[in-house]
């Protein structure tokens, strides 16, 4: 009678390609949500101008640059007088309140791609009518904009998509060499069994 026995299968090399495979998946979704897939929230402060003798008209834009959207946002701005905000159109659903030499802008969200213009008017005569912002939400803290805004942008978009095309060829690899050693297995069986 013939013996057949089925091929064996090399567990310790399919727990290392599985292994391998899943830690690169793991690192990869770590390092997408935590370098790329994040909103980047700045401010631009706008130059000021005198609306009266004692008085000045300064503005904040507020981007979100990033590539998600910024939740829980507040904005403070400080000037060097008594401060009050123009009525200016929001797109976003916002909250304003105003407190001596202080404005404060609260936002839900904040999508990505959004921004927002605040005017306020200053009573001073300083050179610089507004003294400080500050931007927050939940998942980090806002920066002044520059004119080389996010040099890295570039570098993390190759980044991410060098990481998807090694994920691939990974995958493909893996299920190429599971392949490969079925059809090796089959044919030396076939002529083990012919030669009996």
């Amino acid at each position: 009678m013939l013996d057949i026995k089925a091929p064996r299968l090399d567990w310790r090399s399919i727990l290392l390609s599985g292994s391998l495979i899943g830690a690169v998946v793991i690192f990869g979704t770590f390092a997408y949500n935590t370098w790329y897939n994040i909103p980047i929230v700045t401010y631009e402060l706008l130059p000021a101008y005198p609306a009266s003798p004692t008085e000045q008209v300064a503005g904040v834009i507020v981007r979100n640059e990033g590539r998600k959207g910024a939740t829980d946002v507040r904005i403070v701005i400080e000037g060097s007088g008594q401060i009050s905000i123009l009525p200016t159109r929001i797109q976003e659903e916002s909250k304003q309140t105003t407190q001596d030499s202080k404005a404060i802008i609260t936002l839900p969200r904040l999508p990505q791609g959004a921004q927002i213009s605040v005017f306020l008017k200053v009573q001073t005569q300083a050179p610089s009518p507004i003294t400080d912002v500050y931007v927050s939400f939940v998942e980090g803290i806002g920066t002044r904009r520059t004119a080389t805004q996010d040099p890295f942008s570039g570098i993390r978009d190759l980044l991410a998509a060098i990481g998807g095309f090694i994920i691939f060829v990974l995958a493909v690899s893996a299920v190429s060499a599971r392949i490969k050693k079925r059809t090796k297995a089959g044919p030396s069986l076939q002529a083990h069994g012919q030669s009996l």
